[in-house]
């Protein structure tokens, strides 16, 4: 599924089985990226991929690009090293986020959220981490990173999922 504004593609895939979460989150998508057009004010047009998987394949990644032998939530894989500015003309691949599906159910119920929510944020958090930051290299930049997270993630507002 492809999800297209004015200054954003996302191609949308899901490899695991069931019924596909992209068509029951695809209008909350579109007005996220809206919300990343707003914050960021692109100068060109990106394209990134968005891929819902299982733990094997997650935890494979993981152990490749990573060295970490485990399930993890999200990953990013950034095609440049920092576009935090947004400052670039003409199309750019920004890179692919992939989000554990399973992780993200168990997630959800942990936080008392919606599973919709929480696919929401874990986006949200992939897309901060192509653009750039990154929570791990400092306590700042980790405050830097979440809170904006929160902000962005507050300006689709809230909806039952």
């Amino acid at each position: 599924m492809l999800i297209e504004t004015s200054k954003i593609k996302l191609e949308c895939l899901q490899t695991v089985k069931g019924n596909s979460t992209f068509k029951n989150i695809k209008g909350d998508l579109e007005r996220l990226l809206r919300v990343f057009e707003d914050e960021f004010k692109f100068k060109g047009v990106i394209e990134l991929s968005l891929t819902l998987c299982g733990k094997m394949r997650i935890r494979s990644l993981n152990k490749d690009y990573r060295k970490k032998d485990k399930i993890t939530d999200v990953l990013s894989f950034p095609v440049h090293e920092n576009f935090r500015k947004g400052r670039f003309a003409g199309y750019v691949e920004l890179g692919d986020i992939f989000i554990c599906q399973d992780v993200a159910k168990k997630q959800a119920q942990e936080f008392k959220i919606t599973f919709r929510e929480e696919i929401l944020h874990l986006f949200t958090h992939g897309f901060l981490h192509l653009l750039g930051y990154d929570h791990e290299i400092s306590p700042r930049e980790e405050k830097k990173m979440f809170g904006l997270e929160k902000k962005l993630i507050s300006k689709i507002g809230k909806k039952n999922g």
